[in-house]
């Protein structure tokens, strides 16, 4: 799960970022909700740069919005989301996490090849009672400055590269083979207290703290430092890269906490997480779904396989991104990876029909005044058995945000209001 000597350097780094003799931390662990080239902060209306890896709530990967100037939309579908619909192993943290795609590129045939993340993890840190909890609807884009990131591949019992296959042109990735990957960065911990974004940067209303652990008088509430990893096991070594051509680990962040829960978290819990460290969990306020953790350092292997299984057993079915979201192939690419902003269609828009048509129990027609108007029996939205035409309308947000697509208006016009 986590190499001793990859911990041993991060704490070394974390130590000049966060008061080590007063913090508190816990461990959250994730898989991918998948992959896709969209970027819910930058655009609820059309496609991003670069193909993204997600991790949170399946509800929050399609960036279409009901109401685009409503900040708080986003946040309110991801903490409406049902547990069961989450990759993360703590039920109250609905929050969602993305970074760009990492593939493996081969010269000879010209092949982008994604990489499988075998566990990531979002550590928070803070100093109990003196910080303040993610407001509601709060979003954050960060890590592009390397220098206040500390972001590192740190290569796991590295061995040399296969012949043939140690040449790249990225300066952040390892040519060389590893046991494991491990890739980190960390969040901004200050925040200017007033704005729950910036655009058009969605950065300038967090900074972070400098080597004090203090904050600047423009940016002067605390808030988590959330630092960010994500575990490539084995590495195979080569050219690989993000899915932007970078060399840069960036990182977006929408809170999918409850403002009021979180923050009574950060003024009761208390621990010697130490910055951050793999067997410190609040797990007395925390519901994990991985439960019971293993809290003992001298006992626990951290690395154990096993842990793995625990966090793999909880995972939803996998998301329809290829036949709900964005049409295109991800996993493997020839040529160009896909990129450009506003460069294709969101699966669903006028031009582009759904990849994967729904089953349906007969050809449902548009309703006439001769033709009944009645809802499809075998319409489930993303094939989830219980996500009828009747699910579709329990709730009036849903509601409203599922029946602005055409194919579910189509198959529950009942619901939509679709009839004459």
């Amino acid at each position: 799960m986590i190499g001793k000597n990859t911990l041993q350097l991060f704490l070394l780094s974390s130590a000049a970022l966060v008061g080590v003799s007063e913090a508190t931390s816990v461990k959250m662990d994730y898989l991918p909700i998948g992959h896709a080239r969209v970027d819910p902060i930058l655009s609820d209306s059309c496609l991003s740069d670069h193909v993204h890896t997600f991790y949170g709530p399946q509800s929050g990967v399609d960036p279409r919005r009901i109401d685009s100037n409503d900040p708080l939309e986003l946040h309110s579908l991801l903490v409406g989301t049902d547990v069961s619909e989450l990759t993360g192993n703590v039920e109250e943290n609905k929050s969602m996490y993305w970074h760009p795609t990492v593939y493996k590129y081969d010269r000879s045939t010209d092949t982008y090849t994604r990489d499988i993340m075998a566990q990531s993890s979002a550590y928070y840190v803070w100093e109990t009672g003196e910080t303040t909890a993610f407001p509601n609807g709060f979003q954050m884009i960060s890590g592009f400055d390397t220098s206040k990131s500390l972001a590192t591949a740190e290569c796991v019992n590295e061995q040399p590269c296969d012949e043939g296959d140690c040449y790249t042109e990225n300066d952040f990735f390892p040519v060389t083979k590893c046991d494991e990957l491990e890739v980190s960065m960390t969040m901004p911990s200050c925040w200017d207290g007033v704005s729950i974004n910036s655009p058009p940067s969605h950065s300038t209303h967090v900074e972070y703290a400098n080597e004090e652990d203090e904050c600047p008088s423009s940016h002067p509430i605390k808030i988590p430092e959330i630092h960010l990893f994500f575990r490539i096991m084995p590495y195979d070594g080569g050219w690989h890269t993000f899915a932007d051509g970078s060399d840069v680990f960036h990182a977006d962040y929408v809170s999918g906490w409850d403002q009021d829960f979180l923050q009574n978290v950060l003024d009761t819990c208390d621990n010697e997480g130490f910055g951050a460290m793999p067997n410190f969990f609040c797990e007395d306020m925390l519901t994990f779904r991985d439960a019971p953790k293993c809290t003992d350092e001298e006992t626990c292997d951290f690395a154990d396989p096993n842990l793995i299984e625990k966090v793999r057993a909880f995972q939803p079915d996998p998301l329809d991104i290829t036949g709900t979201i964005v049409a295109e192939e991800t996993a493997v690419v020839v040529g160009d990876l896909p990129r450009g902003t506003c460069n294709g269609s969101l699966v669903g828009d006028d031009n582009n029909p759904p990849s994967t048509p729904r089953p349906t129990a007969r050809p449902t027609p548009s309703p006439t005044d001769s033709q009944p108007c009645e809802n499809n029996l075998k319409f489930r939205f993303r094939k989830k058995d219980w996500k009828t035409c009747d699910w579709v309308g329990k709730k009036n947000a849903r509601r409203k945000r599922l029946c602005k697509k055409k194919w579910v208006r189509k198959n529950c016009p009942e619901t939509c209001d679709n009839c004459p």
